[in-house]
């Protein structure tokens, strides 16, 4: 059997670095505006679409912060984390109308005056973002705008001949990633939701620095994205939940008044703890290798021009 095409938003085998994260950056780009723009199934899923890929891209532009520079890092990242964050309002307001679903449903709790609520609320958020003709189109001059400067960065920058100046970004970037997200894990090993989502984060990082470099390295650093994949659900779910907990308490009685408050808090605070303790189980086994033999599992097969 022929092997399938690495997708488009990963590295290929031979394949010129300069070229290789161009194509891949433009492919997360394509992606942002076309979740925006065209939203086939809806403004709710290309907005979640939309935030996730501005994600990858920031987890790529880590990956080779010491090619491109840290100043054009810098400002590319700061300048995408702030689009995604106009678009999370309305993001967060569709979650926690998931979210209390997947808390209430199998506990046989009445909770539709409160979904009610976070359904206005949700509706609200939704318009502020859509309507008006303000935040889609700012976020979407933001890409472009970014989209420009890491693309031509990245081409001058990695294209460079200079074995003397030019770093050896790959490596470097993913032992950063690695190593902050061991301390992440050390971190929220002792509790806490704040650490579970600093690490959470760290955890997206490095799964799609490996879905980049899945087809340019050995078959160890792949197989560890499923389990990547898995974690960062467990752990977002579990930031789901937190942000759920601080909604209800946030709620007007009136909107509470149906439902069995203490049995809600019991099923968030259980669903909680199962899933730190299925995460941090997991991490035990994600992290374990040191980082130096971690890093060594990505012996990388792009090359200069």
């Amino acid at each position: 059997n022929v092997p399938s095409p690495p997708p488009d938003h990963a590295l290929r085998p031979g394949e010129p670095l300069a070229d290789g994260i161009v194509r891949v950056l433009a492919t997360h780009f394509d992606r942002i505006e076309e979740s925006l723009t065209e939203a086939p199934d809806g403004i709710d899923v290309g907005i979640h679409t939309a935030r996730k890929t501005i994600k990858r891209l920031r987890a790529v532009l880590r990956l080779v912060r010491e090619g491109i520079g840290h100043d054009t890092h810098h400002a590319v990242n700061h300048a995408l984390r702030d689009a995604a964050r106009r678009l999370a309002p309305a993001r967060d307001s569709f979650v926690l109308v998931q979210t209390l679903e997947r808390a209430t449903t199998d506990r046989g709790i009445d909770a539709h005056h409160l979904r009610a609520w976070f359904e206005t609320r949700h509706d609200a958020e939704r318009q502020s973002v859509v309507e008006g003709d303000v935040v889609i189109p700012s976020v979407i001059t933001t890409i472009r705008e970014v989209r420009t400067r890491s693309l031509d960065t990245a081409e001058a920058q990695l294209s460079s001949n200079r074995a003397d100046t030019f770093p050896e970004p790959l490596p470097q970037g993913l032992t950063r990633t690695y190593r902050r997200g061991r301390r992440a894990f050390r971190a929220a090993s002792s509790g806490g939701a704040e650490p579970l989502h600093e690490w959470r984060k760290r955890v997206k990082y490095l799964r799609h620095q490996c879905e980049t470099l899945e087809a340019v390295a050995p078959i160890t650093l792949a197989e560890r994205i499923p389990q990547l994949d898995r974690l960062g659900e467990q752990l977002g779910d579990h930031h789901d939940l937190v942000v759920l907990r601080e909604a209800v308490h946030s709620a007007t009685p009136d909107t509470l008044r149906t439902i069995d408050l203490p049995a809600l808090e019991a099923a968030i605070e259980e669903a909680e703890a199962a899933l730190e303790v299925e995460a941090l189980a997991l991490g035990v086994g994600l992290y374990e290798p040191g980082v130096e033999e971690f890093v060594a599992m990505a012996t990388f097969e792009c090359r200069r021009r």
